[in-house]
């Protein structure tokens, strides 16, 4: 089951890696390819490569020492979104997380969930913008931790 607690620390795991994300095209949500390489990943993606907020979500827990997911090779956004389930509690599919956020529009914030790790605009309230940065997604995932807490708190979930 998704709780505020378990989105709180996707964010606290997403925050240890914003500061890597911050440069001009450090997300591009139809990237599905991580790079392994780590002097790509701290010195601006030489390999000219760029990651999804999945393929981010793999790096920060392969630099958290809590997943070697890299190791062998590059890897696919489908890790890191495998690492986002396993950490929210969500096992039945590989679009569980998708699935519960699509069910759940009141709390994921708008009807574009499903859109989830390929499209931006699944991280804005209303689609009035569009996410442009890792940091407008992690903001949108603190909405989504904000949003479940009043839930629970009110016994609605």
């Amino acid at each position: 089951m998704i709780t505020s607690e378990k989105v709180r620390n996707l964010v606290k795991t997403f925050e240890r890696i914003l500061p890597y994300a911050e440069h001009d095209g450090a997300l591009d949500m139809g990237t599905g390819g991580v790079s392994c390489r780590t002097n790509s990943f701290f010195s601006g993606h030489q390999c000219g490569t760029v990651h999804c907020h999945a393929g981010w979500y793999l790096l920060a827990k392969m630099w958290d020492g809590k997943s070697n997911h890299l190791r062998g090779g590059n890897r696919s956004y489908l890790d890191g979104v495998a690492l986002m389930m396993e950490d929210m509690g969500v096992s039945d599919s590989e679009y569980g997380l998708v699935d519960w956020a699509s069910q759940n529009p009141d709390l994921w914030g708008n009807d574009y969930a499903r859109s989830m790790f390929c499209e931006n605009e699944a991280f804005t309230p209303g689609n009035k913008e569009r996410a442009e940065t890792l940091k407008d997604i992690v903001d949108h995932w603190r909405q989504v931790g904000d949003a479940l807490e009043i839930a629970e708190i009110g016994g609605v979930v």
